[in-house]
């Protein structure tokens, strides 16, 4: 028989009898649902806006700052590296203050940083607010994820997290058009694409200010509070499963890894930042043009692959919720063996 890591990446049919059709399940929707999940589409939207604010605007950074290419890219690379500290950061915030006022102070954030970038007058400053902003950058995926996702009923899931996914390409779509339109018919070029993309951040965190919190959160912190603990150990309860999460399932978690650095992120990062200006080499076609019909065809090839990807997150759904029942059975015998043999100690 193959291998468990061999096995579960090959998708399994499930139907479970007590699932409703996606339609009914829509229309059941309360307008607090939809404008949560808005509201996290909308801070992932944010996120590639302002990300993609320094791949679109290269070349008019080289003139600027009088650097080359490679020079100008290192704040890509800052920016990506300081992703992680962000998104532990946040991520503890999350676990410990709720869904709602992390992500408000995540967007106010990344909005301060890049309304800065547009003020910048050296090649130094303006990598430390790149720097900076790669840890706001970071906490933006979890929060809105969560935000969006965990208050849809399970049978909804699937296909909003594919819509969710697509806010990244949206926002890279709605930068380039920004860059083409408005940025050469201003005398501040460059950075008039960083204030509209702030501008658009801080609209963003109004919006989720407005909303209340996660009720998913909310039940949670009620159990937990009748259980008599509180918010303060999740960060160890944290660790103590990535710990024991790593031990039994590493190798996938290294396929993922791998998958997502060479497969995903290294051919995304590279159509979406490198490739316009490559072409423009090779073809007279303005670069900013170049840069639309590529965020478009990705948008597109996106949308496309949105069923198929809720219907892979239904299909391993039922399969992951099982493992995490069994694990969950396993830390309670664990506890119990633990618990009997210190009674027989004693006595």
């Amino acid at each position: 028989m193959a291998p468990y890591f061999i096995r579960n990446l090959i998708p399994k049919k499930d139907k479970r009898e007590e699932a409703r059709p996606l339609l009914t399940v829509l229309g059941e929707l309360t307008w607090v649902q939809w404008a949560l999940f808005f509201s996290g589409w909308l801070a992932w939207t944010c996120d590639a806006i302002d990300f993609f604010s320094v791949s679109l605007s290269v070349s008019r950074l080289q003139v600027q700052f009088n650097k080359p290419t490679h020079d100008i890219t290192t704040a890509i690379t800052l920016t990506l590296l300081f992703r992680t500290v962000g998104a532990i950061i946040f991520g503890v915030l999350s676990d410990r203050f709720g869904r709602k006022w992390p992500l408000v102070a995540n967007l106010v954030l990344i909005s301060v940083l890049q309304l800065g970038g547009g003020f910048v007058q050296t090649f130094k400053e303006f990598l430390a607010l790149r720097s900076l902003f790669g840890i706001g950058m970071g906490g933006v995926w979890g929060l809105a994820a969560s935000t969006a996702l965990e208050n849809l009923p399970v049978e909804a899931r699937g296909l909003a997290s594919g819509i969710l996914q697509q806010g990244y390409a949206v926002g890279y779509l709605l930068a380039a058009c920004i860059n083409l339109k408005l940025v050469p018919h201003t005398k501040t070029t460059w950075r008039t694409l960083f204030w509209a993309a702030s501008g658009i951040s801080m609209f963003a965190a109004v919006v989720r200010a407005v909303l209340p919190e996660s009720q998913v959160f909310l039940r949670a912190k009620e159990l937990e509070k009748a259980r008599g603990t509180d918010t303060s150990k999740k960060t160890k309860v944290f660790i103590q499963e990535s710990k024991a999460m790593l031990k039994q399932h590493w190798l996938l978690c290294v396929y993922a890894v791998l998958l997502m650095t060479g497969a995903i992120d290294s051919i995304i990062n590279w159509l979406y930042m490198l490739t316009p200006s490559f072409l423009s080499g090779f073809f007279p076609t303005p670069l900013v043009a170049l840069r639309l019909v590529l965020s478009a065809f990705s948008l597109a090839s996106r949308v496309h692959g949105v069923l198929n990807h809720g219907s892979h997150f239904e299909k391993h759904k039922t399969a992951f919720e099982q493992g995490a029942a069994d694990d969950s059975e396993r830390s309670q015998e664990t506890s119990s063996d633990e618990k009997n043999e210190k009674h027989s100690v004693d006595v």
